[in-house]
């Protein structure tokens, strides 16, 4: 699983106001996305 496919359903799970997810979700894509998207995350690193 990767870091990217890991934000995404954070986002879809996450209860906040929607402006406030909207922001998430463009920082998500404009920033952290282009960087780390591919990156394996924590989880599906381990055993």
């Amino acid at each position: 699983m990767t870091l990217g496919y890991t934000i995404d359903a954070w986002l879809q799970v996450h209860e906040a106001d929607e402006r406030t997810l909207e922001g998430f979700r463009g920082y998500s894509e404009r920033t952290i996305k282009p960087a780390l998207a591919t990156c394996l995350s924590r989880r599906s690193a381990e055993p």
